[in-house]
């Protein structure tokens, strides 16, 4: 598995394709696999694409701070600077979006194109905490009667994306995209609970420097995609939206918060147009 020591954390990525170089973020408790068998691939046709692991997470480093939108906007800018990528269209889900436009508010010659797809930002959202414990226990009984086992210490979030990937259209976790978001959640748990544990994780995702004031000083062109059925984006997008007048809005019908993942072409479909043709770099190893 490649990977790349950048800002003293030994991080895991894969790149695939070439052309113009865009960059995959994922969100929190997932992994770069989050986008490797489906959107990844579509977008490799026209982009040379990198998808890395966040600090903490699939088999990059664990550290125990740096989890800040700025900590991770400035480990994607390490790891851009070591793969000789010099520009970059940069997609993010949830929290990996946060990340995106950080970096392009901090590095506006670097990213001038951000794809936050369903955008988890903590200046505009409650804290993701506050899900329902009524409705984690009726998934886990759900997930059960399938047959399914559910680790005991999953995040009480993964369980909406879970009943998620079992309600939409086309797709289950019996499928090949849903079997590896389930044997990564379930690979992930232990994990995800160490990093809780063993981390400052909780209090920094809460952290609001990425705020509405340094929003406004985005150069980059944004596109925001949210499913229909999202219970987690309505919050940021009407900040965005506020933040940034001249923000495009992509509604992905009858999707929820996993779209790129549950929809991958769909999803492919409504970005490409917007990405563009970005200036290409070579890598040098």
């Amino acid at each position: 598995m490649p990977k790349v020591l950048a800002r003293g954390v030994r991080t895991h990525y894969q790149q695939l394709g070439s052309g113009s170089d865009l960059v995959l973020l994922h969100g929190l408790g997932a992994n770069l696999a989050f986008w490797y068998l489906g959107v990844a691939p579509l977008l490799a046709t026209d982009h040379r694409v990198t998808a890395y692991d966040l600090r903490g997470h699939g088999l990059s480093g664990r550290t125990p701070r740096g989890y800040t939108t700025g900590e991770l906007a400035a480990d994607l800018m390490a790891i851009m600077d070591r793969l000789d990528i010099e520009h970059a269209a940069v997609i993010g889900h949830s929290y990996g979006a946060a990340i995106a436009l950080h970096a392009a508010v901090l590095h506006p010659g670097r990213i001038d194109r951000v794809v936050a797809a369903d955008a988890y930002l903590p200046c505009f959202e409650p804290r993701i905490d506050a899900w329902r414990d009524a409705r984690a226990r009726w998934t886990r009984r759900n997930l059960r009667r399938r047959g399914l086992h559910v680790p005991p210490n999953l995040p009480k979030v993964a369980y909406g994306m879970l009943d998620e990937l079992g309600r939409a259209p086309g797709r289950s976790v019996d499928d090949g995209v849903g079997a590896l978001a389930w044997t990564s959640l379930e690979r992930s748990a232990d994990r995800w609970q160490r990093l809780r544990n063993e981390t400052r994780i909780v209090p920094e995702l809460y952290d609001a420097s990425l705020s509405a004031k340094l929003l406004r000083r985005t150069q980059a062109s944004v596109l925001a995609t949210y499913g229909t059925r999202s219970t987690l984006s309505s919050a940021s997008v009407r900040g965005l939206r506020s933040s940034l007048p001249a923000l495009d809005v992509v509604a992905m019908p009858d999707a929820g918060h996993l779209h790129p993942l549950v929809q991958p072409k769909q999803f492919v479909d409504k970005v490409q147009p917007f990405l563009g043709p970005i200036q290409t770099t070579e890598v040098t190893r």
